[in-house]
């Protein structure tokens, strides 16, 4: 019985201290609420690279209110210069092209 506690608390200790810690958006923490700033979803971004070594924000343009707009790089390795990846696939995803906007489910 001793054994049996043990290994069950030894496999509780592994997925608790190596398990990935949850991100989740304004939206997801409120129950689809609320949504985000500029401000939580650079945090959000932020966050989101120190996670894992291949992931590298950078800046695709600036807005007409003088803000970065975040660009992700996701790659494993990360390129060394962005204008020679070589035979490398580029996917282009936008998300998010709205902030602050809720629907209203009637």
């Amino acid at each position: 019985m001793k054994k049996s506690i043990l290994a069950f608390v030894f496999i509780v200790y592994w997925f608790v201290g190596f398990s990935q810690t949850e991100l989740l958006t304004v939206a997801e923490k409120t129950d689809f609420a609320s949504t985000s700033t500029y401000d939580d979803v650079m945090t959000f971004i932020n966050n989101l690279q120190s996670t894992s070594p291949y992931i590298k924000i950078d800046t695709i343009a600036i807005s007409t209110e003088g803000r970065s707009i975040p660009l992700l790089i996701i790659a494993n390795p990360l390129p060394e210069n962005l204008n020679e990846i070589g035979d490398r696939i580029v996917v282009y995803i936008q998300a998010n092209i709205h902030a602050v906007i809720i629907q209203i489910v009637l």
